[in-house]
């Protein structure tokens, strides 16, 4: 019970995430798809590589689960848990980037709705490639943040408190979990190419274009012993029937599966998806409206989530309208900029409602009668007006007998909060 009591909440919050995943993992049986990973896995490294490159998945997932099978066993269990690995690495990983992008709020609610979310849960038990592949997408743009803050700062010798320690090698970071991404599954490019789209935005406010260039240059020269295969596969998998893709029904389907994942039925899903994504609007309301009214958030931060989340999503349906063999999963690789933000909104809503509470039991009733007590009952503080009062704000005093004694203080409060510093845009100039 003691060391129990030791944990940290981070920690709690991953021990209570493996948990989740760890319940009735070997309950059911392998179904098609994992059954031909494992059967796969079990060739040796030549004939995996063979394999696939006449299929529609790279190799990289499989190679580490011939290599995992050799050292845990082919059992239920043993093949799916190299998935809760990774999906389990996503929570620490989701506090980090949140923390980075937002503040220590928006990462506490990142990492909570990452830990409970279905769709984790779901493909964590999976014995497919979808939890590895999202935990490296998510660990190269949360690389390419670092580097992108890291050149921000340290142009003019600069280095301030929120980019102390990125000197370091984020950008091979950022090159190597993208080319390990690619190698596990194809649609990783589209989040490529989002950073793609989040390097240019960044090259207007510096000049370190042949840096981030050379990043890109050696993810695609990474990959292009591959590129043959890809080319050949490209277009030749007609073994499901073509049909047409309804956006409508896709697009409903993808809020489905961020928000409860696979094991609701859609009659029941829908209604719960409509209110997360009501929540999200709120929220999302909520921040750009406490950016206005107090002491703000990033721009990047929220121009580098929404990109996470739309470029694939734009992408993904464009290619599948050409070859509609749609399904939610494959927007997976997306869901980490909709819980990031997700948890900005609900940290945004959080600090507006601690303003409100502020105003109204902290400034009306409590400090003005507290003032009035002190005042009335220990004339010794009478030289010095109300030194010892606590106020809301340093610039907020207390009337002793005026009837406008609210309105001013309301007055004063609002002007303090609408004038203090808002904290600089990291990446901007």
């Amino acid at each position: 019970m003691r060391r129990i009591a030791r944990l940290t909440p981070p920690e709690i919050i991953i021990l209570v995430a493996f948990g989740l995943r760890a319940f009735r993992l070997d309950w059911q049986s392998l179904w098609y798809d994992e059954a031909f990973s494992v059967y796969l896995a079990q060739f040796n490294l030549a004939d995996i590589t063979a394999r696939t490159a006449v299929d529609i998945q790279p190799p990289l997932y499989y190679y580490l689960l011939h290599f995992w099978i050799s050292l845990a066993g082919g059992s239920e269990f043993s093949v799916r848990f190299l998935s809760l690995v990774f999906g389990v690495l996503m929570i620490p990983l989701m506090f980090v980037a949140a923390r980075r992008l937002f503040d220590r709020n928006a990462a506490w609610i990142a990492a909570i709705i990452a830990a409970f979310s279905s769709l984790y849960v779901w493909y964590s038990q999976e014995a497919r490639m979808y939890t590895l592949l999202t935990f490296l997408l998510l660990l190269s743009s949360y690389a390419l943040w670092r580097e992108c803050e890291g050149k921000k700062g340290n142009k003019g010798n600069q280095r301030t408190e929120g980019n102390q320690g990125t000197r370091g090698n984020w950008g091979i970071v950022f090159a190597v979990a993208n080319v390990a991404a690619c190698y596990t599954h194809y649609f990783a490019f589209v989040i490529v190419a989002f950073q793609f789209l989040f390097t240019i935005y960044h090259l207007l406010f510096t000049h370190h274009v042949l840096r981030f260039a050379r990043y890109f240059v050696a993810i695609f020269a990474a990959f292009l012993p591959w590129t043959p295969f890809v080319l050949a596969r490209f277009g030749q998998d007609a073994s499901y029937w073509r049909g047409a893709l309804k956006l409508d029904e896709a697009l409903r389907h993808i809020a489905i599966s961020f928000t409860v994942g696979e094991s609701v039925l859609e009659n029941i899903a829908q209604p719960i998806a409509m209110g997360w994504l009501i929540v999200l609007m709120i929220g999302l309301g909520s921040w750009f409206l406490y950016r206005r009214s107090a002491v703000g958030g990033q721009w990047s931060s929220i121009i580098f989530s929404m990109l996470y989340l739309a470029v694939p999503l734009v992408l993904l349906l464009f290619l599948f309208s050409r070859n509609p063999k749609f399904n939610a999963r494959y927007l997976m690789i997306a869901s980490p900029a909709f819980f990031l933000l997700l948890a900005a909104g609900l940290a945004a809503v959080l600090r507006i409602s601690q303003f409100a509470f502020y105003f109204d039991f902290r400034l009306f009733t409590p400090n003005l009668r507290l003032c009035r007590e002190q005042y009335l009952h220990r004339p010794r503080i009478h030289q010095n007006r109300f030194s010892r009062c606590r106020s809301v704000h340093r610039k907020t005093h207390c009337a002793r007998r005026s009837d406008h004694s609210h309105q001013r203080t309301l007055v004063s409060c609002v002007q303090l909060l609408l004038s203090r510093r808002r904290a600089p845009d990291p990446l901007a100039r």
